[in-house]
């Protein structure tokens, strides 16, 4: 039984340690210590928010014991007033929001390896250096100015959203010789071209992602200036956020072979004004079209309906939406977790022409524009689900 004792007491103690690590105050800095690699990651202030200028140190004491500082996660957040942050080599790895919303930094946040954030009042292009192998997540975000970016050769690696809100960037080149990345017309794709990385934000008009492309990535077109998107028949994934508030999109189709749509892949994406989705679509992700105000048709091909989380996919979508599904499939779209929000608005496919062509007092022909099947009608042109072409 003394043994017993002592070992819970062992447990206990090594626990009350472990806890003890976490957001522990070193300098003018918090960390979390990692006993068994030695290692220590920058994290948040319990309360309040850093500011002013910050040296993060490359290694720091607790206990007569030594930790390398090697992470940042999320520390500095929406830390409006932090002017500067020095980064110390030792630094291998910044989570995505580390630097987000930082609108004070008057100075680049880098070390020999990690470009992590341009101060959001930089202008004009910008070119990293050779040598930096990872571009943080957030890296360019609401740098409103910046209106084009070279990625050198070293860079292997990105975290999600660098290029979010920068509504004047028009281009994204990348050097000769990246085994990563490859630029295509100022639009940055994997080398295989199999998936398209990011778009510029500052590109308007109408884009043709070219055929071969198989996944929209992450967070691809994010904040996106465009006004509409063709995608070829390759497109098999629609990655989270990858049309995420794109305020000007009023069209973009969805192949059949498009297998998944992520988390919050067009929300808040408020003019688009209808959405058909292939007969091959599995899941959707949660909040997929949160806030799309203007929806009003939605089209949905495969027999058994796509997987949904809950019943937050359409939130926010106009409460008289229309959803169009196969007539074999009408009762199990109304049960379904998800589709179940639209069960008063489900009907046949057929009724997505037929609400449009089946008037008796004016005359409707049908045709073919741009490889997309139109009814035209009073003078008005209708897609297939019904909503007006503008």
């Amino acid at each position: 039984m003394r043994k017993l004792f002592t070992f819970f007491l062992a447990l206990v103690t090594v626990a009350a340690v472990a806890e003890d690590l976490s957001s522990v105050k070193i300098g003018d800095l918090y960390y979390d210590l990692n006993t068994e690699s030695s290692t220590a990651t920058v994290v948040a202030k319990p309360s309040g928010k850093y500011t002013g200028d910050i040296t993060i140190p490359s290694s720091v004491e607790y206990n007569s014991e030594t930790f390398s500082v090697t992470a940042i996660v999320n520390a500095f957040y929406e830390c409006a007033d932090l002017t500067s942050v020095t980064l110390p080599n030792s630094v291998r790895n910044i989570s995505d929001n580390s630097f987000y919303g930082c609108s004070s930094l008057e100075s680049i946040v880098a070390n020999d390896k990690i470009f992590a954030r341009l101060p959001m009042s930089y202008s004009g292009s910008y070119t990293i250096p050779e040598g930096i192998q990872t571009i943080a997540g957030n890296a360019f975000q609401k740098c409103a100015n910046l209106e084009s970016v070279t990625i050198p050769k070293s860079v292997t690696s990105m975290g999600n959203r660098p290029f979010s809100t920068c509504y004047s960037l028009t281009a994204i080149e990348v050097a000769a010789g990246n085994t990563v990345y490859v630029a295509v017309k100022g639009v940055l794709f994997s080398k295989d071209k199999k998936m398209l990385v990011a778009f510029p934000g500052g590109k308007t008009g109408s884009y043709n992602v070219p055929s071969g492309v198989e996944v929209i990535g992450n967070a691809a077109f994010i904040t996106s200036n465009l006004e509409t998107v063709n995608l070829p028949n390759s497109v098999q994934t629609l990655e989270e956020h990858a049309f995420f508030s794109c305020y000007k999109l009023t069209r973009v189709n969805i192949p059949n072979g498009v297998t998944s749509i992520g988390i919050y892949a067009f929300a808040y994406s408020n003019k688009l004004p209808e959405i058909v989705l292939g007969s091959e679509l599995k899941t959707i992700g949660n909040y997929a079209f949160y806030s799309c105000s203007a929806l009003k048709s939605i089209t949905c091909k495969a027999v058994d309906p796509p997987t949904c989380p809950d019943e937050y996919v359409f939130r926010g979508t106009d409460k008289n939406a229309c959803l169009y599904v196969p007539q074999e499939s009408i009762s199990s779209y109304r049960k379904a977790t998800g589709w179940s929000a639209l069960k008063d608005n489900t009907y046949p496919m057929a009724e997505a022409i037929g609400h449009v062509t089946n008037n008796a007092t004016s005359a409707s022909r049908k045709l073919i524009r741009n490889g997309q099947i139109l009814i035209e009608r009073n003078g008005k042109l209708y897609n297939v689900a019904g909503a007006v072409v503008e």
